[in-house]
C-alpha cells in the first residue's frame, strides 16, 4: 500500500497507523502536475504498476455563486478534477503496459446530483467526477480495469467539520431516511468491495453511500 499527500504529518499518521511494513508514503503536490509524473511515475519504476488506485483527495470551499472566486475555481477543479484526472490516467497506464488488470474507485460526492446552496464549483467538480468515471471505464474496460465512484453523503471527517455549521449538519442528518451521517468506514467499506474481485462485473458505477438521502422525498 502506498499513500500520497501534501500533508507530511497525516502521511506520519498514516504509517504510524497501518505500520511502516505495510504503507509507503509519498509526499506530492497535487496542484503540481510535474511533481505528480515525477512522483508516482518513481515510485512504480521501482515498484512495479500499482493495480488497485483510490482516488479520495478532495478540496471544498462552499461560497454563494456571485461570491466564488477564480482562486477558488481552480483550486478545486485542479484538486478535484486535474490531479484525478493526471493520476488515473499515470497509473492506468502503466497497468495496460505490464497488462496487469486493476480496479480504480473516485470518491464523489451526494452533492453531484443534488443541488445544494452555495457549493456549484465543488459540486460540479463531482459531477465531472462521476462522469469521468464512466468514459475512463468505457476505455479501460477491454484492458480489464474497473473504473467506479463512491458518492458519500456528508462524511464526519475533519474537512467536514470545518466547512459545516454544527446546525446544518443538523439539519442535513434529519434529511437522511437512515438518520445518521456517514462515518470514514461506512466508505471505506464500500470503497473496498469496488476494489475486490467480489465487484468484478461492477464498472462504470456510482455507488451511494448517503443513507437513501439521494432517493429524494426528504421534503425540500
Amino acid at each position: 500500500m502506498v499513500g500520497l499527500d501534501i500533508n507530511k504529518e497525516a502521511l506520519n499518521e498514516l504509517r504510524a497507523t497501518l505500520s511502516p511494513a505495510k504503507c509507503d508514503t509519498l509526499a506530492c503536490d497535487l496542484l503540481n502536475i510535474t511533481d505528480i509524473r515525477d512522483t508516482v511515475n518513481g515510485y512504480m519504476d521501482q515498484h512495479g504498476p500499482i493495480d488497485l488506485l483510490v482516488n479520495c483527495a478532495g478540496v471544498a470551499k462552499f461560497e454563494p455563486f456571485f461570491d466564488t472566486t477564480p482562486k477558488a475555481f481552480d483550486l478545486q477543479m485542479g484538486i478535484n478534477v486535474k490531479a484525478l484526472f493526471y493520476l488515473t490516467q499515470l497509473v492506468t497506464q502503466r497497468m495496460v503496459e505490464a497488462k496487469v488488470a486493476g480496479s480504480v474507485v473516485h470518491i464523489s460526492s451526494q452533492s453531484s446530483t443534488l443541488p445544494l446552496a452555495d457549493h456549484l464549483i465543488y459540486s460540479s467538480s463531482k459531477a465531472t467526477v462521476d462522469h469521468m468515471a464512466r468514459i475512463q471505464a468505457f476505455e479501460l474496460g477491454p484492458h480489464g480495469i474497473r473504473v467506479n465512484t463512491v458518492r458519500p453523503t456528508v462524511v464526519l471527517t475533519k474537512l467536514a467539520l470545518e466547512q459545516w455549521d454544527v446546525e446544518d449538519l443538523e439539519v442535513m442528518k434529519n434529511q437522511i431516511p437512515l438518520k445518521k451521517l456517514a462515518t470514514t468506514k461506512d466508505v471505506a467499506m464500500a470503497v473496498s468491495w469496488l476494489l475486490s474481485d467480489e465487484a468484478s462485473m461492477v464498472t462504470g458505477s456510482t455507488l451511494a453511500v448517503d443513507g437513501g438521502r439521494s432517493m429524494g422525498g426528504y421534503g425540500l
